[in-house]
């Protein structure tokens, strides 16, 4: 009894730890989309319906490898003969923690996609009584997960961030955007003075690729993603108060690419 008393007093140890690293010293966070290409990669759909069928699948073993190291995953179904493809499931459903589920059903067969991502069947254009012919291809995409990375929230408790940091804030009040999800965006203007802002929702013109025409009032920071053609930012939202950024973009950890174990520049 008394072991287990003691086993009990590590384990909430450990958990009191973990949680206090998470949220006063680093936080993973991962990319959405692909704002802030090329410094940081979302996560994103690519549409291989024009592409040929592979000649066989990839083994079991190498897809598994292809999702744990890379993020990367294929879909890929034909049908086996001719009919009708109905979707079940809208969007996916939540089964269990951290698992959704996305039904389709071709004839009398039910095909389970779990962890499909939101928008997989519309990226492909696949809707409700689609009809296919013997062979032919209903399904296929390949989806890769957006940058995973560490949030440096140590670092400004002892300096502000600076100009052209890559910062990620938490959104409190901007109806906009969804409250209490964690965004990532560059800084493009701070001003630290705490006087009273005036608030704009747009700023002056923007020189394309550059912060020229960019300020922010007293006590709030202006922030824009690197690609702007994409980017949903201040330009759009408006500029934030300083305390909701909490803190800067750190090493990259997941996938595995060329940009994992660097810090975004």
């Amino acid at each position: 009894m008394h072991a287990a008393r003691r086993s009990l007093e590590y384990l909430h140890a450990v958990v009191v730890v973990c949680l206090s690293v998470r949220a006063f010293f680093f936080l993973p966070v991962q990319v959405p989309t692909d704002s802030m290409a090329p410094a940081l990669r979302g996560h994103r759909i690519e549409d291989l319906s024009d592409t040929p069928a592979p000649e066989r699948s990839a083994s079991r073993l190498r897809a598994l490898f292809d999702l744990l190291a890379r993020g990367q995953r294929d879909w890929f179904f034909m049908a086996p003969q001719s009919g009708t493809v109905n979707v079940l499931d809208a969007a996916p459903q939540p089964v269990l923690l951290g698992l959704t589920r996305q039904r389709l059903q071709f004839q009398s067969e039910v095909i389970p996609l779990w962890n499909a991502p939101q928008n997989l069947l519309k990226t492909v254009g696949l809707d409700d009584g689609d009809e296919f012919q013997a062979g032919e291809t209903f399904l296929h995409a390949r989806t890769v997960s957006g940058d995973r990375f560490l949030v440096n929230r140590f670092a400004v408790n002892f300096s502000r961030p600076k100009t052209e940091d890559i910062v990620v804030f938490q959104n409190q009040t901007l109806h906009a955007l969804p409250k209490g999800v964690c965004f990532v965006k560059r800084l493009a203007r701070l001003d630290n003075t705490t006087a009273r802002p005036e608030f704009r929702s747009r700023p002056p013109s923007l020189v394309a690729g550059t912060h020229q025409g960019v300020s922010a009032s007293p006590g709030h920071a202006f922030l824009l993603g690197d690609n702007r053609e994409v980017s949903f930012d201040s330009r759009d939202w408006g500029e934030i108060p300083n305390d909701w950024i909490i803190g800067r973009a750190g090493t990259v950890f997941w996938p595995l690419s060329p940009r994992c174990f660097k810090t975004p520049k």
